[in-house]
Parts: structure tokens; sequence; C-alpha cells
């Protein structure tokens, strides 16, 4: 098992920001996951996955964002 940085930008000027950012979460919280303290778009997230599978994943058509980034 690793874990993973996941950072992403909703832009939070858009008009939709408060919707895209709980949809994203809710997507995010499949994965065994925290907070970073004090920084709302970083997470740390726990998986068997790859990067590349877990940021495939974070990027599907369920998903409102196609910029999160898994390191």
């Amino acid at each position: 098992m690793a874990v993973y940085v996941v950072t992403w930008n909703l832009n939070q000027e858009r008009s939709n920001y408060d919707q895209a950012r709980r949809a994203f979460i809710a997507h995010l919280e499949r994965y065994d996951n925290c907070k970073e303290p004090g920084v709302e778009s970083v997470r740390w997230i726990s998986s068997t996955g790859s990067a590349a599978q877990i940021s495939e994943d974070l990027r599907t058509k369920d998903s409102p964002i196609k910029s999160a980034q898994v390191i």
C-alpha cells in the first residue's frame, strides 16, 4: 500500500465552485484519505493502486474536475 498526495484546483471563481468541490470530495472519499490542515485542495490518500490509476480514476467522467494531480 502506498500513500499519495492529491492536489486540485477547482478555480474558485467559477459559478458552481461549491457544487463541483462537494462532488469531487465525494468522489475522493472512496479512498482512505485525510485532509491537509489549512489547505483546502490537498488530500493524502492511501491505496494499493498506482499514482497513474488513481489519477485516471479521479479524472473520470463522474468527476467534476479534470486537473487533479496525484504524486
